[in-house]
């Protein structure tokens, strides 16, 4: 360099007051916050473009030259806005999908064949679907109130202005206009659900709903909310939470709606229901109503209870677990199913036994059945004589098992037989009248296989066939068969209440002045037990001198 010539500007980067400043000499040409990347990446494209060399700016900013290399081709395809990091999880698909979708939603093809084509889950598509909000012009378009079209926003507004609505926490995906199906034909993936309208249609199930409040609703009115609740259970939702996987268009046409209820409409919704209702009083008239609707009204009911372990900090009573084997908090739920296999009634409560849970249910039984006579079946939990008596006082005739030691019948065993499914079945029994105090006169069956007692049945029937009796008993696990496909289709292992009220915490906590006293009781123990060997090996040690009296002992006594 020649004398006098100032020396050439290099670029520079250093931190002032916390932001980066990328100067060129003594100007500064950038400016930004560190943590800021695309504002570095574009500072690093801009003075590339301006003519400084890659290898220096990779240098000054201490990345790779293969990086600015790529940075540039990035601004060079997509502009200063591929120079910005993409932020949170990547799409799962892409607009071309999304718009594929929603033409296939438009021509009614099913959620399932959606998802196959644009390679995702129904669930996804079901989301996707929820999400979209149509231009007001297809609203309109769309709109169809009590089976007429209305294409004017004003008539629309006018008609819905007859009714004010009120569902609390309304999603935004209710503000489409939904409305009920008048007529037309609908595909939808869950269409042999429909059988459960024949259901419906015959036990009169709008009678038993009709009586129910109406309330405020702007677009799904008690009649809706009750059959969406229904449908999802039916179809395999085990709690309203699983309802939303459901594809709300094909689900919506079950129940006459264009779609489907959002979770955040349907709680408030049967919320507000449960406030104003008794869930009691409409259970035992929609049972009432199906045994009404046979042509025969069953004559055995089955009871028993299911205990339901509870894993949370509530206090509650503890229970037998007779899957686990050992007690554990819980509930218990008393069923009563009748002898075609369906439920009838149930009740839930504290642990305890059978012979205190089944009068809930069976008081709900007497007001199903009303005065006529009916038998009821249970196991050995409920066979106790104060049980006898309360159901002979409540007008119910019963059928159990004999609780052990069995006793040896006083009469010869002789065959009997049952007529079932068109065939006749034989087995030897010994039928005998007993007399219990409190109770009267009762039936003992003796059952005999190999010539010997293998169980014994206590009833109240006196005059029946003992083979008859012998084989109700018998159908007692078509209740446990209940039980079952309950738990594995509906989930009623779940802790279920209507009522949820805050309660204090009376669990016990640990009281460290109790732990100290304990700590000083097993030291004093301690010391004790050692005094007391401390003594047994004083007493025992022989001396030289005998100090057992003055006279000494037989052994050193010379």
């Amino acid at each position: 360099m020649l004398p006098g010539i100032p020396a050439p500007f290099k670029l520079t980067k250093t931190m002032v007051n916390g932001e980066m400043v990328v100067s060129w000499g003594p100007r500064a040409v950038f400016v930004y916050d560190p943590a800021d990347l695309g504002m570095r990446n574009l500072a690093i494209v801009a003075l590339t473009s301006a003519g400084a060399s890659g290898i220096e700016v990779a240098a000054l900013f201490e990345l790779r030259p293969e990086y600015i290399s790529r940075l540039r081709g990035r601004a060079s395809k997509g502009g200063s806005a591929a120079l910005v990091p993409p932020m949170g999880r990547p799409r799962l698909l892409s607009d071309e999908a999304i718009a594929q979708a929603y033409a296939m939603a438009d021509a009614n093809r099913p959620g399932t064949e959606i998802a196959a084509a644009i390679s995702v889950s129904t669930a996804t598509v079901s989301r996707l679907l929820a999400r979209r909000v149509r231009p007001e012009s297809e609203q309109l378009r769309l709109s169809v109130i009590d089976g007429v079209e209305k294409p004017d926003q004003a008539n629309i507004e006018a008609e819905s202005a007859i009714v004010k609505p009120d569902l609390g926490n309304s999603s935004d995906t209710d503000n489409l206009v939904v409305t009920r199906i008048s007529d037309g034909i609908r595909q939808s993936a869950y269409a042999g659900a429909m059988l459960l309208h024949g259901f419906f249609d015959r036990v009169g199930a709008s009678a038993v709903f009709g009586v129910l409040p109406s309330g405020s609703a702007r677009r799904y009115d008690v009649s809706a909310t009750l059959l969406v609740a229904t449908f999802g259970f039916a179809l395999g939702a085990s709690s309203l939470e699983g309802t939303k996987h459901l594809l709300d268009t094909d689900a919506g046409a079950l129940v006459g709606l264009e779609r489907f209820p959002h979770l955040r409409t349907l709680r408030p919704r049967l919320a507000g229901l449960a406030e104003e209702i008794d869930p009691l009083r409409v259970q035992v008239a929609l049972a009432k109503a199906m045994l009404e609707a046979d042509d025969s009204a069953p004559e055995v009911f089955f009871v028993d209870d299911h205990f339901v372990a509870y894993t949370g900090s509530a206090p509650l009573a503890k229970g037998w677990n007779t899957r686990r084997r050992h007690g554990e908090p819980g509930r218990n739920d008393t069923l009563i199913v009748d002898e075609n296999w369906r439920a009838i009634c149930f009740s839930s409560g504290a642990p305890s036994s059978l012979s205190k849970t089944m009068w809930g249910p069976l008081e709900q039984l007497r007001v199903i059945c009303g005065d006529r006579p009916v038998m009821v079946g249970f196991d050995r939990g409920g066979a106790y004589p104060k049980v006898f008596a309360e159901l002979n006082k409540a007008g119910f005739d019963w059928v159990t098992y004999r609780r052990a030691p069995l006793e040896v019948p006083s009469v010869l065993p002789k065959h009997s037989w049952v007529t079932i499914d068109g065939y006749r079945h034989y087995i030897q029994v010994a039928s005998e009248t007993l007399h219990l105090e409190d109770v009267g006169a009762l039936r003992q069956i003796s059952i005999y296989e190999d010539g010997q007692v293998a169980l014994q049945i206590l009833t109240s029937d006196l005059v029946s066939s003992a083979a008859r009796l012998a084989h109700t008993l018998r159908s007692r696990w078509r209740i446990e068969n209940s039980f079952k496909y309950l738990q594995d289709h509906h989930s009623i292992g779940w802790l279920c209440d209507y009522r949820m009220d805050r309660r204090p915490n009376v669990a016990k906590v640990t009281n460290p002045m109790r732990t100290q006293a304990h700590n000083a009781l097993k030291s004093a123990e301690l010391a004790v037990a050692e005094l007391e060997r401390s003594i047994g090996r004083n007493a025992t040690t022989q001396t030289s001198t005998c100090v057992m009296n003055e006279r000494g002992c037989k052994s050193c006594r010379s």
